[in-house]
């Protein structure tokens, strides 16, 4: 497993199963937090073997493609890695908190649901 230091996991995200359009939009709003966006190429099962190599204070999921049931996804995410939490991003910027597959709160904005789940940890 890759080590990552710890203060360095605090401001780190993994974004997977995204857009082009969803992936500039998505390192534009975190870029712009502070937090370092590490993108995750290509689908499951891919990109479940690399979501555990590496370490993230958060997961981030476009529940925007068409070709994804991201409630799935995130179920997916949720059972091999239950203490990450998840947030699943739609086209307009609404995100929804999971944790250990499991939704934890209402949709709201990105930013308010980044600040509320960072803050969680």
């Amino acid at each position: 497993m890759n080590e990552v230091p710890a203060d360095s996991q605090q401001q780190r995200v993994l974004l997977v199963y995204y857009s082009q359009g969803a992936r500039s939009r998505l390192e534009t709003s975190l870029s712009a937090l502070g937090i370092e966006v590490q993108p995750i190429d290509g689908r499951a099962p891919y990109a479940i073997t690399e979501l555990t190599m590496q370490l993230a204070a958060l997961i981030v999921v476009d529940s925007s493609p068409k070709d994804l049931i991201s409630t799935q996804a995130v179920r997916q995410i949720g059972h091999i890695l239950p203490q990450n939490r998840v947030l699943a991003v739609n086209a307009a910027g609404e995100a929804a908190a999971y944790l250990g597959g499991h939704r934890t709160g209402q949709m709201c904005p990105l930013e308010e649901a980044l600040s509320f789940t960072l803050k969680a940890r």
